[in-house]
């Protein structure tokens, strides 16, 4: 049970150390000066390429170097702030769920539609709740939660909605063929829906529990408080130098 417990306590640790380290190198003089026009140089130069036909494999890594100075430089918008999560993280939580899910279709051969929904929903529930304990937790678990509670509401709707429009077409003799292509659409949007609300609870359940390892195990520290403490100590100064 330590051993269990341990291993706990070291997987919040190294989330929180990461977040730490994306925002370390989020102030660096080449984020601060740099990246912007870096990430634009290196993506137009892959176009180049691509249009010359030339070297896929480099196009791909100058693609991917792109990618991830974008997901550094824009990690103090996603990882402090509730609408950069709910924006900006969603955006990179689909881009590099496709990514990786292409990834491994391609390099396992895998054509089953089954076995791709499967691995999909996988890979992307790993990936959205790596992002939310990264995260500032209180970021993390107020978009998780708020997302949750976002998705219930239409997953409950959604029966009701279903159920008038079936209702409807059976009563304007429209027959059989309508109930079935409404079935067919009601159980598409299950498929999207009730999947990412599950792993949103998930994602808040797994925030609570990094919240009480935040409290008894790291100081009650949680990334972004550098910031916070920078901030505190510039209205400080200012404050002292009006004074003088």
């Amino acid at each position: 049970m330590d051993k269990f417990i341990n291993v706990i306590k070291n997987f919040f640790c190294v989330t929180y150390r990461t977040g730490c380290w994306l925002l370390s190198l989020r102030r660096t003089e080449f984020f601060q000066k740099y990246a912007g026009g870096t990430a634009f140089g290196l993506f137009l130069f892959a176009g180049i390429l691509t249009k010359l036909r030339i070297g896929m494999y480099i196009v791909l890594l100058l693609l991917f170097i792109s990618f991830m100075i974008n997901f550094i430089f824009d990690t103090k918008k996603f990882l402090l702030s509730i609408p950069g999560f709910l924006i900006t993280g969603t955006y990179y939580w689909v881009t590099i769920s496709v990514g990786v899910i292409l990834f491994i279709m391609g390099f396992a051969g895998i054509k089953n539609d089954i076995h791709v929904i499967v691995i999909g929903y996988l890979i992307s529930a790993i990936i959205w709740c790596i992002l939310s304990l990264i995260a500032n937790n209180k970021v993390a678990s107020a978009a998780n939660q708020l997302l949750s509670a976002v998705l219930a509401i239409i997953v409950l709707l959604k029966d009701t909605v279903f159920a008038m429009i079936q209702s409807s077409v059976l009563d304007a003799g429209m027959g059989n063929a309508y109930s079935e292509e409404i079935e067919i659409l009601e159980c598409a949007f299950n498929l999207i829906f009730s999947p990412i609300l599950a792993v949103n609870i998930i994602a808040v359940a797994l925030c609570t529990i990094k919240g009480y390892w935040i409290e008894k195990y790291n100081d009650n520290k949680d990334i972004g408080y550098q910031e916070t403490e920078n901030k505190k100590i510039e209205k400080e100064d200012t404050e002292q130098d009006m004074e003088y």
